[in-house]
């Protein structure tokens, strides 16, 4: 992969469609991807749609552009009464989920089981993070910091 971390920047800032001179707000680059989600879902050509790389250029930056939130915020939480009340809690989980659906659902159209599979899976995994990182900020006593 990229070792430099100039082109790291430089390459994950142009998977997302930040500039390098912007500083990037968490908000922002969450609603990217979920943007980006929908618009992969509706608008790559087979040919790109069924290339998994682009998935995990997409990801890996998401990650980077974040922080890494995904190296800090792991957790798989199957409970269905669960995924309601995040989904229901958390708008940015919520629309990662919407795009993520739409492209799982492209993929076992074209009959690409596995793959639908393994993506949908990285993609709850990426939206439990953004859950589980906007909420810990629910525990935070403001009084307390000052």
């Amino acid at each position: 992969m990229l070792n430099d971390l100039e082109t790291k920047d430089e390459f994950a800032r142009k998977i997302m469609g930040f500039s390098s001179d912007k500083c990037l707000e968490y908000d922002k680059v969450v609603e990217r991807y979920a943007y980006l989600l929908e618009l992969y879902a509706y608008r790559l050509p087979d040919k790109d749609f069924i290339n998994i790389d682009n998935y995990e250029n997409l990801n890996y930056s998401f990650n980077y552009c974040t922080g890494n939130l995904l190296e800090e915020y792991i957790n798989i939480d199957l409970d269905t009464d669960s995924l309601v009340l995040k989904a229901s809690e958390n708008e940015h989980y919520n629309d990662i989920l919407k795009g993520a659906s739409k492209i799982v659902e492209r993929l076992y159209y074209l009959g690409l089981d596995d793959m639908a599979s393994q993506l949908g899976a990285s993609f709850y995994v990426i939206a439990n993070a953004v859950y589980d990182y906007e909420k810990s900020f629910e525990d935070i006593d403001i009084k307390t910091l000052s």
